[in-house]
C-alpha cells in the first residue's frame, strides 16, 4: 500500500532505538522533522491527492486514524471560519 516507502510509527516506542537494532542494519532511514507550523499546510495537499492513514494502511485502524485527522481537520476549519 505504501508504494516501496515504508513508515514507521511509535508502535514500538522508541522508534530510533528499534530503527538501530541488528533487525534493520543493512537498511539506511532518513528522519525527516516537519515543523509544526507546515503541518495544516502538508495535511491538506496530502488530503487533496487523496493520501491519507487509510489509504497508506489499508486497514481498519487506518480507517480509524483517518476520519479522526478529518475530523480535526473540519472543526479547525469551522473553527477558522468563525473567528473571522
Amino acid at each position: 500500500m505504501q508504494n516501496g516507502a515504508f513508515l514507521v510509527s511509535n508502535f514500538y516506542g522508541d522508534v530510533e532505538k528499534e530503527l538501530l537494532s541488528s533487525k534493520y542494519s543493512s537498511i539506511d532511514f532518513h528522519k525527516i522533522l516537519i515543523r509544526a507550523d507546515l503541518y495544516c499546510d502538508i495535511f491538506k495537499a496530502l488530503r487533496r491527492i487523496n493520501i491519507n492513514s487509510k489509504v497508506i494502511y489499508g486497514d481498519l485502524p487506518g480507517l480509524s486514524k483517518k476520519l479522526k485527522m478529518d475530523m480535526i481537520y473540519y472543526s479547525k476549519i469551522a473553527f477558522d471560519s468563525s473567528a473571522k
